[in-house]
């Protein structure tokens, strides 16, 4: 039962990773003309106020949770999907100790809070991940826009 529940969570936590996206509109809107324009030193100012920042994300996702971080970062599918997971986690968690509570059903509940705990420890990693792989891709992509740095 536990190796089940840790190979289907597992395989939740690789597809999340797999479709991080992040949102692309505002580097195609730069005007390349414009940059080319500026000398080097104003480029790499121009990106240091573009680029996205990956500490604050991380922190708020890894002390809240609940897609926090990837909200913040414009990826409302990362968010979403860690929303729902925590969500769904702490729901798991709840109904486990309630069914140990009220029925007195020891390994039912027992299996719905390891259950429970393992899903939320996937989840937050998925919350702290997808935040960092959103900014690394936004970053990237800044830095190879033509004109921004070279």
């Amino acid at each position: 039962m536990k190796k089940t529940v840790f190979i289907i969570f597992f395989m939740i936590f690789v597809i999340a990773i797999c479709f991080a996206e992040f949102n692309n509109d505002f580097i195609n809107s730069l005007d390349d003309n414009a940059i080319s324009t500026l000398n080097y030193v104003e480029r790499v100012d121009v990106y240091d106020k573009l680029k996205m920042d990956r500490i604050f994300p991380i922190i708020l996702s890894s002390l809240i949770g609940f897609g926090t971080g990837s909200f913040l970062h414009n990826d409302y599918i990362g968010g979403s999907f860690c929303f729902i997971s925590d969500a769904l986690s702490i729901g798991i968690l709840v109904s486990g100790i309630i069914s140990v509570n009220s029925s007195g059903d020891f390994k039912t509940g027992q299996s719905l809070i390891i259950g429970a705990g393992i899903g939320y420890i996937v989840s937050k990693a998925i919350n702290i991940i997808l935040p960092n792989i959103n900014a690394s891709n936004y970053n990237h992509k800044l830095q190879i826009k033509p004109g921004i740095i070279q």
